[in-house]
């Protein structure tokens, strides 16, 4: 703190919301120790001789929604949403969530039936969708806010764009852990922001919007959360520690063609290095549905 008052540097934050987002490297810590790792409802990821042929189908995290309360003597009430990408669960009926337990000395496993009762997707080409979380025992989920959502608006006025820092945490293709839940952080920048519809989806079939994100995405990473992270300097002499907000969620990776060799003609497809995300204010057109249906049910939700 000496050292920068001595350079005159000014200690810049970005405007925060009535609910302040903890420290982004408490978040990141908090955020690994309880990522969700969603499996095949066949499949067998909690058994004693864990099947390493088992892989996860891919990453989930929390989104929370507090009841209004109409006097300070009402009790909390919170209600909890796995979120994820739509391909990882698409015409399935029944999944396992993976999650580490609370004292994180190993994971424990819950099986859900999905249906329409407890599942909401997002629209058409929105790789997005909402399952009503389950009370799991022995778990201490780290919840995002809608607070914490970066929309449009929002991330011009905190002043997020190409050359942010982002992390994100999730499944590692080939490696989930023997014991408890081993996901990996991977940290990267903001490439590409743009609000057009440029990316081929695959179950959509249609193009869809989403953001680039420089950071090494891999099978098994759907649904894992972009968060903001890290330092940032300014001309003249500003500096800024960036909270956790969401940027998006993990949705594909981007490949390209390159020939193999100059004879036979073979072509192979190699990653670019960079992760197609979509974009938080999708996941906040979803929250807005949820918060629709919570409300129809008579249901006072505080969005703060």
């Amino acid at each position: 703190m000496l050292l920068f008052s001595s350079l005159g540097l000014t200690f810049a934050q970005p405007a925060l919301t009535s609910t302040p987002p903890p420290s982004p490297s408490d978040y990141l810590k908090k955020l690994a120790q309880n990522t969700i790792f969603i499996y095949d409802g066949a499949a067998t990821p909690c058994a004693h001789a864990v099947d390493k042929s088992a892989l996860p189908l891919g990453t989930a995290f929390f989104i929370g929604l507090q009841k209004q309360k109409d006097s300070p003597e009402e009790r909390d009430a919170l209600w909890d949403f796995i979120i994820t990408a739509k391909h990882v669960v698409q015409d399935r009926t029944r999944i396992i969530l993976r999650m580490n337990t609370a004292d994180g000395s190993s994971f424990t496993c819950f099986p859900l039936t999905l249906t329409d009762a407890n599942r909401l997707f997002a629209p058409s080409g929105v790789d997005l969708v909402s399952i009503s979380a389950p009370e799991i025992p022995n778990t201490t989920p780290q919840v995002f806010t809608p607070s914490m959502l970066l929309d449009e608006e929002k991330m011009r006025s905190y002043e997020v764009g190409v050359g942010t820092q982002v992390f994100s945490v999730g499944y590692l293709y080939g490696y989930s852990g023997e014991q408890v839940n081993y996901p990996v952080t991977k940290f990267g920048h903001i490439s590409v922001l743009t609000d057009e519809s440029w990316f081929a989806g695959p179950l959509s079939h249609i193009n869809e919007k989403g953001y680039i994100i420089e950071l090494q995405n891999t099978p098994g990473l759907s649904g894992a959360p972009v968060v903001t992270y890290g330092f940032e300097f300014k001309l003249p002499f500003q500096f800024r520690v960036l909270p956790p907000y969401l940027v998006g969620v993990v949705k594909a990776l981007m490949t390209a063609p390159v020939k193999v060799g100059p004879n036979d003609g073979s072509i192979i497809a190699i990653s670019q290095g960079i992760a197609i995300v979509e974009p938080a204010f999708s996941l906040k057109a979803l929250v807005d549905q949820i918060v629709g249906a919570l409300r129809s049910r008579g249901a006072k939700v505080d969005l703060n």
